[in-house]
């Protein structure tokens, strides 16, 4: 090769080399004084999972009780009625409570409540309300109730909870109409014939309640809840109240921060009632139709059919 190209190949490498020093020495400056742009990440804050005992405490499967009687070991009854002959409970409804077979027994499976046309105790209709006041209690936990509703208008369904002891009374004197409310109520399920296919919740209390036009309500569209059978239900903890209809949730009311017993006073015993009313304050809103009590006797005898009862308590 010719003397002037190799100087001049060793020209260009020299120049090559000076460039990528200079290059390299400028991109360490400046890689020295770079100051990286701060990112801010959002955490979303999530309530713990709620914990329930994966096997239940007290469970009642009628599919392997035997026929006949509820068993007194678990279960008691209301005897009477919310209407005119005894006014100081209830809704102004029309039936009587009993606790006869033709209103509340166990067969094939099933534990049936049946609303009849049928005088009893100053009234023109029987069913049964039955309870375990003094038997069994919740506090905290997952309750389930399987159950397929009556139909009918002027019918009224319930599934719910009240307290055992009642350790709020006494923040009231008895002169106080509103007194039952220092200690709430909890509906895991109510619903009305003259409304097919809409189930309630609802967490009463001192501050949350029909009186005040405040009431913590929500309902659910289930079309078929009086062909088959759903599963109603309450997750319940220290801060939360959460309603299902087969285990997915619709409703929930969260305890304040600041709650006392007149809007959470949900951190006591309560006992479970089940029961079918007729007319009344809710189910005989179709007065009107049916005259005078707003129920269409057509379609009694009614039956509010449970397939099972389950507890899990809360860990």
């Amino acid at each position: 090769m010719h003397l002037k190209y190799k100087l001049l190949i060793c020209f260009v490498i020299i120049a090559v080399i000076v460039s990528g020093a200079v290059f390299s020495a400028r991109l360490r400056d400046d890689l020295s004084s770079y100051k990286p742009k701060k990112t801010t990440i959002k955490v979303v804050s999530q309530s713990p999972v709620n914990k329930f005992a994966t096997q239940a405490s007290w469970t009642q499967n009628f599919a392997v009780i035997p026929n006949g009687a509820l068993d007194p070991t678990y279960w008691t009854y209301d005897i009477g009625t919310g209407g005119l002959t005894s006014p100081n409970w209830g809704n102004n409804e029309a039936e009587y409570y009993t606790n006869d077979p033709d209103n509340v027994s166990i067969s094939n499976g099933l534990l049936n409540i049946t609303a009849r046309q049928q005088s009893e105790g100053g009234q023109d209709y029987t069913s049964a309300r039955i309870k375990t006041e003094g038997l069994i209690d919740f506090e905290y936990g997952k309750l389930d109730v399987v159950a397929k509703l009556p139909a009918g208008i002027g019918t009224w369904p319930a599934i719910w909870l009240l307290p055992e002891n009642s350790i709020y009374n006494n923040n009231s004197p008895d002169t106080d109409p509103l007194q039952y409310l220092n200690d709430g109520e909890i509906d895991i399920m109510e619903a009305i014939g003259a409304q097919p296919g809409v189930v309630t919740s609802s967490a009463q209390s001192r501050s949350y309640n029909p009186t005040l036009n405040d009431e913590r309500i929500e309902s659910d569209n289930i079309p078929d809840d009086t062909t088959a059978f759903h599963d109603y239900g309450l997750e319940w903890t220290p801060n939360q109240l959460i309603f299902t209809v087969d285990g997915v949730a619709y409703h929930t009311v969260n305890r304040g921060i600041d709650d006392t017993y007149k809007a959470w006073p949900y951190d006591q015993q309560y006992y479970l009632l089940i029961n079918v009313a007729l007319g009344g304050t809710d189910g005989g809103v179709d007065s009107e139709q049916y005259p005078p009590y707003g129920i269409d006797n057509s379609s009694l005898p009614a039956q509010f059919q449970i397939k099972s009862i389950s507890y899990f308590k809360y860990i």
